[in-house]
């Protein structure tokens, strides 16, 4: 079977306070950086259902890998982790009709298929009432052999279909590290946010904002 892990996602960044506490996070492919000229502004909370649970002194593990004191000096954070409860049945989700020929395809270049291993998680991104999907592929076909899975975010739109605002790199599962639930890195999530998008924090305290203009997430060094 194929070894996936799908989860439906800057080095030098100025919230970082020196290196990465770990060296799993130095494994972090950035894709490049866009400046985000879109208005910023803090997300109105519209009664998001608490993902996580999560508060700063239940983190464990999970704060070796985001420095949540440091990012909570300057903004308010939302949720500390969405990546606690993976779900495999994609198949059964309107993400089948956009993963399953690539899962399938990376298959038969193994030798095997076996698209039941991908896994993700919901939020909701934007606030639009509808769940979106940050997805994480992960094993030998995806890894880009330093400890990185490849990591997506689509957000749903109306009419059933989805739209990617995210692909990179992260060193996002984890499964060998222990007191990682879900064995998962931490994805947070921030009050603030640019075109209705709410920021994230990925594991190395790396920031993403949307960029209205692309249509997508970018890593952001200057937040």
């Amino acid at each position: 079977m194929i070894a996936l892990g799908v989860c439906v996602f800057a080095a030098g960044c100025s919230m970082c306070k020196g290196p990465a506490k770990n060296e799993v996070t130095e494994n972090i492919i950035e894709e490049g950086s866009v400046s985000n000229e879109a208005s910023d502004s803090i997300i109105e909370d519209k009664d998001h259902e608490e993902v996580s649970g999560l508060s700063l002194s239940d983190l464990g593990k999970a704060a070796d890998f985001i420095d949540y004191e440091f990012i909570q000096e300057n903004h308010e954070i939302l949720e500390y982790d969405i990546c606690t409860s993976p779900r495999y049945d994609y198949a059964d989700t309107i993400l089948a009709e956009y993963l399953r020929e690539e899962v399938e395809e990376a298959g038969r270049e193994a030798g095997r298929s076996d698209p039941s291993t991908v896994d993700y998680f919901l939020y909701d991104f934007n606030d639009d009432g509808l769940e979106d999907y940050l997805v994480c592929m992960s094993g030998a076909l995806w890894s880009d052999g330093n400890g990185g899975n490849e990591v997506r975010i689509y957000v749903q739109e109306e009419g059933e279909t989805v739209r990617m605002v995210f692909s990179g790199t992260v060193p996002l599962h984890l499964p060998d590290v222990p007191g990682l639930r879900g064995g998962h890195a931490p994805i947070a999530v921030l009050g603030m946010g640019s075109n209705d998008y709410h920021w994230l924090i990925l594991p190395g305290t790396r920031i993403l904002v949307y960029d209205a203009d692309s249509g997508r997430y970018h890593y952001d060094d200057e937040r």
